[in-house]
């Protein structure tokens, strides 16, 4: 009988730690030189689904209005040499990632230097860290699957 409980409860145990945490952690890096805005829409991913059965059913698409889910961060001014570490947590998903880069007014020179872009696409089926580079220098290195990397093009100044 105690053989019996124990294996009971070893197996409880493996059970709830084999499912998949509801929420994963969202880490922005910032060593752009500017403070970051970043907003993230999207749809959430229901616990036992997984990234190949939703893309094979097609199902990214057929989530209705009241399922959006959207979030707001900044991300406070740092450097290559002191980056801005902020890390948060979100429901897994698919979501759509907006960023601008911020700068104070300058009455001299009121425009942000960096072009903002279109909205990335961004799976947030596990933990992810994004790191923001200065808006004129390419990546240096691509990094792992987990970690993207976002640079914004230079605005070219007409005189």
């Amino acid at each position: 009988m105690k053989k019996l409980l124990i294996a009971i409860s070893l197996l409880s145990l493996f059970m709830i730690g084999a499912d998949r945490p509801v929420k994963v952690r969202f880490t922005v890096i910032n060593k752009s030189g500017y403070a970051l805005a970043i907003w993230i829409t999207g749809t959430a991913v229901e616990p036992g689904e997984s990234f190949i059965d939703l893309l094979t059913a097609g199902k990214w698409t057929e989530k209705e209005e009241q399922d959006t889910i959207t979030y707001y961060f900044t991300v406070p001014k740092g450097s290559r040499e002191t980056p801005a570490t902020r890390t948060f947590e979100i429901v897994r998903g698919q979501y759509t990632l907006r960023s601008l880069y911020t700068k104070p007014w300058d009455p001299v020179y009121p425009n942000n230097p960096c072009i903002q872009q279109p909205p990335k696409p961004m799976f947030a089926l596990r933990n992810l860290q994004v790191t923001y580079t200065p808006c004129f220098l390419f990546p240096r290195r691509p990094g792992e699957p987990s970690m993207m990397k976002f640079w914004e093009l230079r605005k070219q100044v007409l005189y």
